[in-house]
């Protein structure tokens, strides 16, 4: 289940981001294959909520488009990469997130 920032208050907004900005990340393999660059997770926005068998989680980019993926309780960084500072999401399947999902972990 997912929630996209669009459907968030901005309490759960301002909550997800703080709780980003506390955590120290852990690089996971898979994000070191990747090979990108972190995004400035002091700066950076919150695009999505996940919570499923794995860890709640949330997708993060910064101004220059610099994503990741990391976990609320770890701060494991699952993934990253760059979106282009222009992409704005027109094919987004806003059938595949959930306004009423509870942001809590």
């Amino acid at each position: 289940m997912k929630k996209h920032r669009f459907q968030m208050t901005e309490n759960e907004v301002n909550r997800i981001e703080a709780r980003v900005q506390e955590l120290t990340p852990v690089l996971t393999p898979h994000a070191i294959e990747k090979g990108g660059e972190m995004p400035d997770l002091q700066r950076a926005k919150v695009v999505e909520f996940v919570v499923d068998y794995v860890a709640p989680r949330a997708l993060m980019r910064d101004r220059e488009g610099r994503c990741c993926v990391i976990t609320l309780r770890e701060g494991r960084v699952i993934t990253i990469w760059r979106n282009h500072f222009d992409d704005y999401h027109l094919t987004l399947n806003i059938w595949q997130y959930d306004e009423s999902l509870v942001i809590d972990w």
